[in-house]
């Protein structure tokens, strides 16, 4: 058996993988992890084609598909599309060495699509599993779940208010252009949910523990204005910002977001055909996926825009403090429209 877990949610991937091994091998007895990362084809293929002492073995492989390939939904995914012949045969024999009593299950969280090479030599009866989390109705059935978990009864309308703290923008769905979406984080939930019940021991958690123990998610809709403004979105990035100046964000805060946005496009520019998962590993980033939206973002920019981004927001900081931008909001409205585009004509 060959089962593929992909997406971006490290609690509904581990669920998956904690459902296959219940599945295959309860008492984890003939179970192995391996990274993939490190480990050779040859190893690999040894382990899944060697039978266990008592049954069957179930061999699990973290992130050796980014390793194999470039994936993703843009240049990098069709350099899977036009595998070389080495990976086709290193995938095809890998698949061909499991035995029949065996399970060979493959992870990887930096992929939200199975890629067209791992397709082509997939068997037809393999399992391929999203980590998505859940939205909507579904979140807040999961939030309350995992309330009752920690001790503390949670309702729905105090479940969707937490949810609206810590996701303002996408946790009812997933936005039109999956560029910009910010999919919920279940492990933050799980930690926010923890905190609350101890907060509300014995008693049900409110939405006045909320108040006082939960930050808002500005931060998702801050992030949505930047994808939006470094993708050339300029209606969209303006009533975003609008919506963030409205609550008080404070100007300059948002225009380091727009620097940090331009250093990283410099960065991916600079590590050219690598995978960006694990440049933003290599450097240290908190969330290392952070990379994947700005490059989908500046998939179709010209040569050398990210360093011209920089060099505008380098301008805009000497005119900030030479007193010729007055107010902290004009920086980062010259940062805006000197980056609101992406085509060759742009800044």
């Amino acid at each position: 058996m060959i089962a593929v877990v992909l997406g971006t949610d490290s609690i509904t991937a581990q669920a998956h993988v904690t459902r296959l091994l219940d599945e295959l091998d309860p008492r984890r007895a003939n179970t192995t992890e391996l990274d993939g990362q490190s480990a050779s084809i040859g190893e690999l293929q040894s382990a899944v084609g060697t039978a266990g002492f008592f049954g069957g073995r179930a061999v699990v492989v973290h992130n050796l598909l980014a390793r194999m390939g470039r994936a993703g939904g843009s240049e990098r995914e069709r350099d899977l599309t036009r595998a070389s012949p080495s990976l086709n045969v290193s995938l095809e024999s890998l698949f061909a060495a499991v035995a029949p009593e065996n399970a060979l299950i493959l992870v990887d969280l930096s992929l939200i699509s199975l890629p067209a090479a791992v397709k082509r030599w997939l068997p037809i009866d393999s399992g391929v599993y999203s980590s998505a989390p859940p939205r909507g109705s579904g979140l807040v059935a999961w939030t309350i779940a995992a309330a009752a978990t920690a001790g503390a009864p949670l309702d729905t309308a105090t479940a969707t208010f937490l949810l609206q703290r810590l996701f303002p923008q996408t946790w009812t769905r997933q936005p039109a252009n999956p560029r910009f979406d910010h999919p919920p984080d279940l492990g933050l939930i799980q930690q926010e949910v923890n905190k609350l019940s101890l907060a509300a021991y014995p008693d049900s958690i409110t939405r006045k523990h909320i108040e006082l123990m939960v930050n808002t998610g500005e931060d998702d809709r801050i992030f949505s204005f930047v994808d939006a403004a470094y993708a050339g979105q300029l209606p969209a990035a303006l009533e975003q910002l609008a919506k963030i100046l409205e609550v008080g964000e404070d100007p300059m805060r948002v225009s380091i977001l727009l620097d940090q946005q331009a250093e990283l496009a410099g960065v991916i520019d600079a590590a050219a055909g690598l995978d960006v998962s694990e440049v933003g590993s290599a450097i240290g980033l908190a969330n290392p996926q952070r990379l994947r939206g700005i490059s989908r973002c500046i998939q179709f920019a010209s040569p050398g825009h990210a360093h011209r981004r920089i060099l505008a927001a380098r301008y805009a900081d000497r005119l900030v403090k030479r007193g010729q931008l007055r107010a902290p909001e004009d920086g980062l409205y010259f940062r805006l429209f000197a980056k609101s585009g992406g085509n060759r004509n742009q800044f």
